[in-house]
């Protein structure tokens, strides 16, 4: 947040339920966070943007929490075919093999 990079989540939707609430400051118009055990208010910086994952339907996945879920954009991204996946890694990542 401070020094404006993304904030990847990988399977959000696997968090405790309790603990997701304190990115709603974070997610909307306040652009912070207070530090419950310092009181240290970071406030987020031009550039900082968050990115979240989920799986739904999978063995330990929770729904989101509404308020949650309306402060983000959802893209749906289907499942890549194995030999789709292995194309695409070696023409971005420039393996030869």
């Amino acid at each position: 947040m401070k020094e404006g990079h993304i904030l990847y989540i990988d399977e959000i939707n696997m968090a405790k339920p309790e603990t997701l609430p304190v990115l709603n400051g974070v997610l909307d118009y306040r652009r912070q966070i207070t530090n419950p055990y310092t009181g240290e208010v970071i406030k987020a910086v031009p550039g900082f943007n968050v990115i979240a994952a989920i799986n739904e339907g999978y063995v330990g996945t929770l729904p989101m929490n509404e308020a949650l879920k309306n402060r983000f954009v959802v893209i749906h991204v289907d499942y890549i075919d194995g030999d789709i996946l292995k194309n695409v890694i070696k023409e971005q990542s420039f393996i030869t093999r």
